[in-house]
């Protein structure tokens, strides 16, 4: 007896799976194949290229708080090999009257994956953008670099925002030897506006008359 081999048809396969409710996933097609240079860019990608960090009004400022972010997935490229570099980014800040927009500085981070880039510059540029945009009360930034070459990189950036001092005239009416803590007054009679209500002015009165600042 002889037994005959049948051949399975591809498009009945195809049809049956149709049939059944198997949905084939949308694949999108290349322009010149996966070998080519000259390729259609998906818009993840292009809204990569275009990342902007933005900022939003801060809407809670009878208080400071702190804001945390973590960024595992951080990539950039060496500058000398070329080869990818991989870090955990981590942000906290104190904001002062602005906020960072969650998505742009999701977009920011992930366009460093295409920039040769070392680092220590990654830290710094990151924490200067961040400056630049919110200039907030304070900022820190910490590049986590997974261990190549048998070292673990870990680079960190800290910034605060330095106090506005307002000044103003006002005459000394203290007993002498009245003193204070905080070293905010540089010349005679001309003292804090915040030192004063706080009352610790570093100053000496010298028998009503004149304040001479100890700095």
């Amino acid at each position: 007896m002889s037994s005959k081999k049948t051949k399975k048809d591809p498009k009945k396969n195809k049809k049956k799976s149709q049939k059944k409710g198997h949905k084939e996933a949308f694949v999108p097609a290349r322009e010149t194949g996966l070998l080519g240079t000259a390729e259609r860019l998906c818009h993840g990608e292009i809204a990569v290229e275009d990342a902007e960090l933005e900022r939003f009004p801060n809407r809670t400022l009878v208080r400071r708080y702190t804001i945390d972010f973590t960024c595992p997935e951080f990539t950039c490229l060496c500058p000398r090999s070329g080869f990818p570099d991989f870090a955990t980014i981590r942000i906290r800040y104190v904001p002062d009257q602005w906020c960072v927009e969650l998505k742009s500085l999701k977009l920011y981070i992930n366009s460093f994956r295409n920039k040769k880039v070392f680092h220590e510059d990654v830290t710094n540029v990151i924490i200067q953008d961040m400056i630049d945009l919110l200039d907030p009360h304070e900022i820190q930034v910490v590049g986590d670099f997974t261990v190549r070459g048998n070292i673990h990189t870990v680079v960190t950036a800290d910034h605060v925002k330095k106090a506005k001092t307002k000044w103003s005239a006002v005459t000394p009416s203290g007993p002498q030897g009245d003193t204070c803590s905080l070293a905010q007054a540089h010349c005679q009679c001309r003292l804090c506006d915040c030192c004063r209500l706080l009352c610790v002015f570093d100053c000496t009165f010298d028998s009503g008359r004149e304040a001479k600042c100890r700095i």
